[in-house]
């Protein structure tokens, strides 16, 4: 539909044109939403944006207990592997399980520490690579957010012991303190000193280019994988088959 609407571009019927485009693409957006797909990737970026830090894996047993409420299931005591949801029947554990690998790309593992009395307990946990789950959530019209390491405060902020060598050898003796966010590699808050242009950026690494709009001869940048994965996914129509 795209080559479309280039070509009734500022004629009366673009309105009209551009309008059932929208209409289709966010039917088809909620369709999506409402499979139990849809529901999983739902629960799980939440789960991740509602996380006070990094995340490096989700209890199983949270993303079930969130997907019950989510979807108003009920679970019987006798069987307490099944969920009964009024839109999806029963749903079992296998099922999600199954869904967290196969659609999420999760990796289940076990997850082992002591507990209050100092005993050791084990947990069903499942690992998820972060990019790759946040092109999904997209794809669902979900956005991800990235969690960076906790900069407002110096608390659980040390050094690398390289870092700390690389100091030493140029006789800085001064206190660590936590790294600016302009410093680090995926913010944009002062990426250079240098004049930024389409030339340097793409070539420097600063901005990205939208490979769609490239190829429609239009010139679209943007500062991370982010803003461009939120820009094929609302203004792309094949931008569910979008792959950095």
């Amino acid at each position: 539909m795209e080559p479309i609407l280039q070509i009734t571009s500022g004629l009366t019927a673009y309105d009209g044109l551009f309008k059932f485009v929208e209409d289709q693409k966010n039917e088809r957006l909620s369709t999506r939403q409402n499979t139990l797909e849809g529901h999983i990737v739902k629960v799980v970026t939440d789960l991740y944006n509602e996380a006070k830090g990094p995340v490096d894996y989700l209890s199983f047993q949270t993303i079930w207990t969130d997907l019950k409420i989510d979807l108003g299931g009920k679970i019987d005591d006798k069987k307490p592997n099944v969920m009964d949801t009024s839109e999806f029947f029963d749903v079992t554990k296998n099922k999600i399980g199954y869904r967290l690998r196969e659609v999420l790309s999760g990796k289940s593992d076990v997850h082992r520490e002591k507990n209050a009395d100092g005993n050791w307990t084990s947990t069903k946990v499942y690992l998820f690579n972060f990019e790759k789950l946040r092109r999904i959530a997209a794809k669902y019209g979900y956005e991800l957010v990235t969690k960076l390491p906790s900069l407002l405060s110096s608390e659980g902020v040390k050094p690398s012991e390289s870092m700390d060598k690389t100091l030493e050898k140029h006789g800085e003796n001064t206190p660590h303190t936590p790294l600016e966010l302009g410093k680090l590699g995926n913010s944009v808050t002062e990426p250079s000193k240098e004049p930024i242009t389409p030339e340097n950026s793409v070539t420097g690494g600063l901005l990205i280019p939208c490979p769609y709009c490239k190829a429609q001869g239009k010139q679209m940048f943007f500062a991370n994988d982010r803003d461009l994965s939120v820009h094929v996914s609302s203004g792309h129509e094949s931008s569910s088959d979008y792959v950095r």
